[in-house]
This record gives structure tokens, sequence and C-alpha cells, in this order.
């Protein structure tokens, strides 16, 4: 599982200050003819206030 950010906004820096997060699961589908892999969302995570450099945690506000 990884945490995936949708549409990023960075600061100067070039951390993650903004944008919306969930958790997702990369899952192998032989089956599929047109790819291999498959993203399944398991918990969205809401808005991103804040996420570390190496983007395994962080602080979201969730409505």
């Amino acid at each position: 599982m990884f945490i995936k950010v949708h549409r990023p906004k960075k600061n100067e820096e070039g951390l993650i200050v903004g944008g919306s997060a969930y958790v997702a699961q990369s899952s192998y589908d032989k089956g599929v003819e047109s790819g291999y892999s498959r993203q399944t969302i398991i918990e969205r995570l809401g808005r991103v206030a804040e996420m570390s450099s190496d983007r395994k945690s962080g602080l979201f506000l969730s409505c």
C-alpha cells in the first residue's frame, strides 16, 4: 500500500503542502489486456496539510 496524492501543490522547498490524498493498493491482474497492474483506493485521507519528503506519512484534513 502507498499514499497517492492527486493534484499535489509544492512549496519552495519541494515539499507537498496541498492536494488530496488517499491510500491505494497496487495489484497484479493478468486477465486485463490493456495492462497488468491496477490501483484500488483503500481509504480517502482528505486534503494534504503537510507531507513528509518520503511520502510515507503526513497531516491530512478530512471532512
